[in-house]
């Protein structure tokens, strides 16, 4: 009886993984200190996102721990995503603390809140060793639970950036730097 029954679910099974193959669903990549955990907004409403709190997605994104931050990002399908809650409507400035190479500086990426996104170009720091703080824009975002992503915006030369920290400031705010 138990048989016929399995039986009877394979070939819902087999649609089920073939819906999530082609849609290009996938699990988050597992790294040690890397725990994705939802975001929430502190008191004066800005969202700290981590390195360490993303989750990881990609042939060659990965978190280190060593440097606590996001680095390898070297293919187009690399990307990360925080979850976030409590968000409150209204501008925000990005910040991000990164670091990249001359020769990797120039890569686009592309920081993507559903309807909304930024765009922009990695400039170096200097070395992979030497990370700074920089705003690249601002962002309107919703009111609520969502999600952001950071990713590549087309083809990156050598690598897009280390990153440690994406930065969402409330645009009356200037507590980033």
């Amino acid at each position: 009886m138990t048989m016929s029954i399995l039986r009877s679910f394979a070939p819902l099974a087999v649609v089920i993984v073939c819906l999530n193959t082609a849609s290009g669903a996938q699990d988050p990549k597992k790294f040690p200190g890397n725990k994705p955990e939802t975001i929430l907004p502190k008191p004066d409403g800005t969202l700290v996102l981590p390195a360490s709190k993303c989750e990881v997605y990609g042939t060659t994104l990965q978190y280190m721990p060593d440097d606590n931050a996001l680095g390898w990002w070297n293919t187009t399908d690399d990307h990360a995503t925080w979850k976030l809650s409590g968000v409150k409507p209204g501008v925000y400035e990005v910040w991000f603390e990164w670091s990249c190479a001359d020769d990797s500086a120039g890569n686009a990426f592309l920081f993507d809140a559903g309807d909304e996104e930024l765009k922009g170009t990695i400039p170096s720091t200097g070395s992979w060793q030497k990370h700074k703080k920089q705003k690249f824009g601002t962002i309107d975002l919703p009111a609520g639970d969502f999600s952001v992503d950071l990713r590549s915006e087309g083809d990156i030369k050598e690598a897009l950036g280390d990153f440690r920290e994406v930065r969402l400031v409330p645009a009356n705010d200037n507590g980033a730097k």
